[in-house]
């Protein structure tokens, strides 16, 4: 078990801590370059600052990824970035398979400061 705990305030670290085992057996520190397997945790994440962002009108999510990124391309033709919103991809109600994405420009507001 391992945990990294950080308090922000106004773009500020006001405190960065680790705390466990990378490697239990060997008694690795958990450190900020430590691997950790997240899985499905962020996705709840992903979903809550998505609902805030859309609550401070900062995003809408029943817009569509070409409203947002409307240079976006896949390589697989049958998936059409204007007819997928925000919402269903938070929603699970429409997927994208990973690493089908050709590079665009992804606009400053959607970067994690």
């Amino acid at each position: 078990m391992n945990l990294t705990l950080g308090v922000v305030k106004d773009g500020q670290v006001f405190l960065k801590k680790n705390y466990g085992y990378s490697n239990p057996e060997k008694k690795t520190a958990f450190s900020d370059h430590s691997q950790i397997y997240l899985a499905s945790t962020s996705k709840s994440l992903t979903g809550t600052l998505a609902a805030v962002l859309d609550h401070k009108g900062i995003i809408k999510l029943d817009r569509t990824l070409a409203d947002y990124l409307p240079e976006l391309n896949f390589e697989d033709k049958n998936i059409h970035p204007d007819q997928i919103t925000i919402a269903s991809l938070i929603t699970h109600t429409h997927g994208i398979k990973k690493n089908i994405l050709l590079p665009c420009q992804i606009p400053a507001f959607i970067i994690p400061i």
